[in-house]
This record gives C-alpha cells, sequence and structure tokens, in this order.
C-alpha cells in the first residue's frame, strides 16, 4: 500500500515522517509539507513550502526554529513587511531591502 492510502494510515498513527514521504509520492506536496512540519523535519517543510510559493508558512517554521534572517527574507519577500521588520531586528542582521527577490530564496 503506496501513496494517499498510506500516508492517512501513518497519520492516524502519528507517523509523521513517513506520511510525509507517502504524500510526496501521491503527489502532494502541501499535505507533505504539512506533516513534516508536525514530524521532526521542519527544514524540509520549510522547503516544500518555498517551492509551493507558500512564503509565509516557510516563514512560519523558520521563525519558530530561531532562523530569524530566513523568516524574515521570505516574509519580507512574500510582502508582510512588519513581520519582516521584526525578525531582521531578532536577528540583528543588516538589511538591504534591494538585495531581496523571489530568485534570492532558491
Amino acid at each position: 500500500m503506496t501513496g494517499r492510502p498510506s500516508a492517512i494510515d501513518f497519520e492516524a498513527q502519528r507517523a509523521y515522517a513517513p506520511a510525509a514521504e507517502c504524500w510526496e509520492r501521491a503527489g502532494d506536496p502541501e499535505s507533505a509539507a504539512a506533516a513534516y512540519e508536525k514530524g521532526s523535519r521542519p527544514e524540509k517543510a520549510i522547503m516544500l513550502y518555498k517551492a509551493l510559493g507558500k512564503l509565509s508558512a516557510a516563514a512560519r517554521i523558520a521563525e519558530q526554529l530561531e532562523n530569524f534572517a530566513e523568516a524574515a527574507k521570505l516574509y519580507t519577500v512574500d510582502g508582510q513587511w512588519e513581520k519582516g521588520a521584526q525578525c531582521w531586528v531578532r536577528a540583528r542582521n543588516d538589511w538591504k531591502p534591494q538585495e531581496l527577490s523571489r530568485e534570492s530564496l532558491s
């Protein structure tokens, strides 16, 4: 049994990392990212959310990991200036807004 049925079964058992892998195989990266976030692989969740263009979700996880510079970049590129500024302050980063673009996050 692979894909969606396995992912649902793994999630019912709170085995989120295997569930996320099944979601990926089933072609559902958003569900995979959510499962990785619940499990022990937040960096993988960030990567998937960035690939999906869900920068706010990626930024939220980066902020939880106290990677404030990454969170600030993501929030700023997503147009959430206030949250981005708050994270830049927390990162004590000398920010140059002209250097930010969606391409710089790759």
